[in-house]
């Protein structure tokens, strides 16, 4: 396995996340440059939160994949889809994170694949509340990503299990 992150991997996981955005929910994100996370430090520290996270599996790597909403996002994100329209809305804000998480890793599976690497996700975990410290597999460092809108941002946080 690799130690360190691989820029390959990387360069899919928000491609494939700026791809789903764009196609499921017509957003256009920008990402600002990915920057390690410190162990003690909490994202969004003042704003409750909903996320998601899934440990991704590979033939070279074995990492973990979190996304990190403040609450106006997520819900703006959801309710916007006109494909959630029917559905009951307590049920979509609860769900949602990891119909979003499972999305970008059917987007990451396709691209991983052409080149060789077999990604395997595993179980999806919810999580929501104030603040937010998500407790890692490792001790290694964590890769943020801060994704942008048009009105607010949000977080991928990605991490090596080794």
């Amino acid at each position: 396995m690799k130690s360190h992150f691989d820029a390959f991997i990387v360069n899919s996981i928000v491609d494939g996340a700026l791809n789903f955005f764009s196609t499921k929910y017509n957003m256009n994100l920008t990402t600002d440059k990915p920057f390690l996370k410190s162990m003690n430090m909490n994202l969004l520290e003042k704003e409750f939160y909903v996320g998601c996270s899934t440990v991704f599996r590979g033939k070279e790597f074995r990492g973990e994949i979190s996304l990190i909403f403040p609450e106006m996002i997520y819900k703006e994100i959801l309710l916007n889809d006109a494909n959630n329209l029917s559905c009951d809305e307590k049920e979509l804000l609860k769900n949602g994170s990891i119909e979003i998480l499972r999305g970008i890793c059917a987007e990451v599976y396709e691209d991983l694949i052409d080149r060789g690497y077999y990604p395997t996700p595993a179980k999806y975990n919810r999580f929501a509340g104030l603040p937010l410290h998500l407790k890692r597999l490792s001790k290694r460092p964590a890769l943020i990503i801060p994704f942008h809108s048009d009105s607010e941002s949000f977080y991928m946080e990605l991490s090596e299990n080794l």
